[in-house]
Formats: C-alpha cells, sequence, structure tokens
C-alpha cells in the first residue's frame, strides 16, 4: 500500500509542481525540500504522540500512513517531469486529452526510469524499516520483518545465529526481485543523461 501511495502522490504532484503555475508553488516546494533536511529521528516521539491520539497505535495503519508520501520521491518525480519536452503534453491537449489522460498516457509512460527508481527506493526504505515499526508496534502480529527478526535473535540463552542469517537471507530475496524486475529501466534512465541529441 505504502509502495503505490508513493507512486501514486509522487507522480501526481511532481507533475503538477513541474508543469502547473499556481500560487505559493515555489514555497510548497521549498517545504518539500526542507523536509528532507530534517533527521526522521527527530520525528519519532510527535509521530507516536500522533498515532495514539489518532488511535492508530500498534495498526497496520500506524505503518503505512505515515509513509505514504516522501519528501525525495517529490524531488525526484519533479525534476524528471521538468526535464521531459513540453511538446507532448501540447500535441496531446491539441488531440483532446484532459489532463489525467496527458498524465496517465504520456508522463508516466515517459517517466519509467524514474518511477522504476523511485519503487526500488521506497520498496527498499520500508521494507527494510526498523526504527518506526519498533515504536508503533507493540504486538507480534503488526511487526515488520526486521522487528520480527531482531525480536527472534532474543533468545533466552544463546542466538541461533544460524536460523537469523537464514531469515535475513529470505528477508532480501523480496528486494532482489524487485530490482531484478526494474533494472531495465534503471539502465535506461542511467544512460539517457549520457546521450547527445
Amino acid at each position: 500500500i505504502v509502495l503505490v501511495a508513493n507512486v501514486i502522490f509522487s507522480v501526481a504532484v511532481g507533475y503538477a509542481f513541474a508543469r502547473y503555475r499556481f500560487p505559493f508553488r515555489n514555497a510548497l516546494f521549498w517545504m518539500v525540500l526542507v523536509t528532507l533536511m530534517v533527521p526522521k529521528q527527530t520525528l519519532m516521539i510527535p509521530l507516536l504522540d500522533l498515532m495514539v491520539r489518532l488511535g492508530l497505535h500498534d495498526t497496520l495503519w500506524a505503518l503505512i500512513l505515515p509513509f505514504c508520501v516522501d519528501g525525495f520521491n517529490l524531488f525526484l518525480m519533479k525534476q524528471y517531469i521538468q526535464g521531459l519536452p513540453p511538446d507532448l503534453e501540447d500535441a496531446a491537449r491539441a488531440d483532446g486529452a484532459s489532463e489525467i489522460g496527458i498524465l496517465w498516457h504520456v508522463i508516466v509512460p515517459l517517466s519509467r526510469p524514474a518511477i522504476a527508481v523511485l519503487i526500488i527506493n521506497t520498496a527498499i526504505i520500508n521494507w527494510n524499516s526498523f526504527l518506526f515499526p519498533l515504536i508503533l508496534t507493540d504486538t507480534a502480529s503488526v511487526r515488520t520483518l526486521p522487528v520480527a527478526l531482531a525480536m527472534f535473535s532474543q533468545g533466552p540463552y544463546a542466538t541461533d545465529w544460524g536460523a537469523l542469517m537464514a531469515g535475513a537471507s529470505v528477508s532480501s530475496l523480496p528486494i532482489i526481485a524487485i530490482f531484478w524486475l526494474f533494472q531495465k529501466e534503471i539502465i535506461e534512465g542511467i544512460t539517457s543523461g549520457a546521450l547527445k541529441d
């Protein structure tokens, strides 16, 4: 859910920041950039307090809602879309395409390399998340895999290192699969800036 929400919000908001002129656009974008300068650890206690007040502590929503939008992903998509030629969008408008149609049929296909980077970045950060799930959850049924592995390693007498390493190895398989699925787009994105027109 976090991955899908990040992709949808980042592409839509990045497109809005890159192509539309609206009041306080620059101020809002600077606010997004300021969120990148604030260490995430400084938000632990306020976020825990907010989740407790909303009644979401120790639920899956506490692990989903705060992480549906990321400042880096907004910045990445805005910068990438800004580098795309606006002529294709103008041609689509001349053909009668709606703004949603332009976003879906023009911007999203052209932004596949950036979206692949966004997906991999978001997947790695959220799959490996340890600190926030440790703080925001109490029961084992809603904990993430890194927290469960840490709890698994705290045996009463000794740690079963073989089982712990097997769990860590298995937990890395989804990230490897995601990278493998999107490696073509990543290579395409890396090489796109290296070629002259």
